[in-house]
């Protein structure tokens, strides 16, 4: 039976008072004054609590109950196997190391409740081979998996994760650091759900992984991962919380999507900061990303309807923000503030787009700062560019049609533009595909800085003797190049360089 537990339980302490190797004694847990939900209440764990002071020896659970445990176990294991019990147990003070399998692991149980003591230190740490290949993590669990109160867990995984669960994972506190895991920080087979805690992850595959559905709804999370950062095979939502990716492959990823609508969200990458497999949807919330390929990526929708995104994507190839074109899938800003800087190929905005986008094409250096002004002088933007770019975006409600701009970086100007449409280009694509960025060109137009190879008169597009145009496809009117004017795209603006 699975167990979904996603109502967030404030700050717990625990009043513990026996002494000895097993005793029993009541627990009451303290209700936070900030959670309305239990104001002027008081949560309480019912029953007996069984005191276990670690030795020599594994010390496995069996039935249902509140167990406190504390001192060192160095090669064994605390194991839970209570079928279709619930079972709590307290670390406080705990230091297990087991050289041959989990050091702490929840064989069968309804759910187990993790408890971190307020004030206390606990340490988990395993072996580089298991005996049993059902193991998978310094802490694992077959069963439903809580963790919570105001302590601390330091856990070191030298075989495969640092803390999994092959059913639900639900974190409502503690500060927990994975000093090292050979696979994932945090794992779990179904959804994990984040509400509270302090984390420090430093994994050699993903920081936190969930096999279906992944809410990160609070709590300061810090990843250096050697894969994602943070993701989920299934949808990740992020709904509030601190989000610091130091370093990892990817930044965040949903194999679905992407949902974030709060949060703070700082994102340091090799490929893509946010990848989705079908959209990707943005209505709040702050992101700041650095990375060496796709800013935003979707391989479907992308959708932004709110929040300040900052992206800085050093890839010539692509631009920094990406999305399913290709297959007819929809790219719309309807509201927030974006600057998107990187690579030279401009994704164009959807027809249902709502709010104004500018389109900077420029070379700008590593710190360069660029500013865009309105024609009455007032700087909308003014921002340092932290990688060298060909291509910026921005977006801001404070855009308006009928309004001119002038955009300059390092203190010299781009080029200046009428907004017309729901975007217009400021500047001309040199280089690579960007080239055709600038504006959609007629029928036989060379990019610009590209002519017709020698002895291929300019103008003249008769077929080579033996050849003829694909049957339906049009002979351009007059066998000749159209007038290389302005270009223009339907309810867009351009302009060329300044003088």
């Amino acid at each position: 039976m699975k167990y979904r537990f996603f109502a967030s339980i404030a700050a717990i302490v625990f009043l513990f008072t026996a002494c000895g190797q097993k005793n029993t004694e009541s627990v009451q847990t303290a209700a936070d004054a900030d959670d309305p939900a239990i104001v002027g209440a008081a949560v309480t764990l019912t029953g007996k609590v069984e005191k276990i002071t670690l030795g020599s020896e594994s010390v496995t659970i069996t039935k249902a109950g509140n167990y406190n445990v504390t001192g060192t176990l160095k090669n064994g294991a605390l194991i839970v196997d209570a079928p279709k019990a619930d079972v709590h147990i307290m670390l406080s003070g705990a230091d297990i190391t087991n050289e041959t399998g989990s050091a702490l692991f929840v064989q069968d149980a309804a759910k187990c409740d993790i408890i971190l003591a307020s004030g206390t230190v606990n340490k988990l740490s395993d072996g580089a081979e298991y005996k049993k290949e059902e193991q998978k993590a310094a802490l694992f669990s077959k069963s439903p998996l809580i963790i919570r109160g105001d302590g601390s867990l330091e856990v070191t995984a030298n075989y495969k994760h640092a803390i999994a669960s092959n059913d639900t994972l639900v974190i409502q506190g503690g500060k927990i650091t994975v000093v090292s895991a050979v696979t994932d920080g945090l794992h779990s087979n179904e959804d994990t759900q984040i509400s509270k805690g302090i984390f420090q992850i430093k994994a050699d595959s993903d920081g936190i992984q969930s096999e279906k559905k992944l809410h990160v709804e609070g709590g300061q999370i810090e990843v250096d991962a050697g894969d994602d950062g943070v993701c989920a095979d299934d949808t990740l939502n992020i709904s509030g919380g601190t989000i610091n990716i130091k370093n990892a492959y990817e930044g965040l990823e949903g194999k679905i999507n992407v949902n974030i609508t709060g949060g703070t969200i700082q994102i340091n990458c090799e490929d893509d900061a946010i990848n989705a497999g079908e959209a990707i949807n943005i209505y709040a919330g702050t992101i700041n990303a650095t990375c060496k390929d796709d800013g935003i990526d979707s391989n479907g929708n992308l959708i932004i309807n709110g929040g300040s995104v900052t992206v800085f994507a050093q890839s010539a190839a692509n631009g920094p923000l990406d999305f399913g074109d290709e297959a007819g899938s929809t790219f719309e800003i309807n509201g927030g503030t974006i600057l998107a800087s990187g690579g030279t190929m401009p994704p164009r905005l959807s027809a249902t787009s709502k709010q104004p986008t500018l389109y900077i094409y420029t070379q700008s250096e590593n710190d360069q700062v660029l500013q865009i002004k309105d024609d009455s002088g007032k700087i909308i933007v003014e921002q340092k560019i932290v990688q060298s770019s060909g291509l910026i975006m921005f977006s801001s409600s404070e855009l308006a049609q009928g309004t001119t701009y002038t955009a300059s970086i390092a203190d010299t100007e781009i080029g200046t533009v009428k907004l017309e449409g729901i975007s217009a280009d400021i500047g001309e694509a040199t280089g690579g595909f960007g080239g055709m960025g600038g504006g959609r060109r007629e029928r036989g137009e060379m990019p610009d800085g590209m002519t017709f190879p020698e002895g291929f008169p300019d103008g003249d597009m008769t077929m080579p003797d033996g050849m003829t145009f694909p049957e339906g496809m049009p002979f351009p009117e007059g066998g000749g190049m159209p007038d290389r004017g302005n270009r223009q795209r339907e309810n867009q603006t351009t302009t060329q360089p300044a003088q």
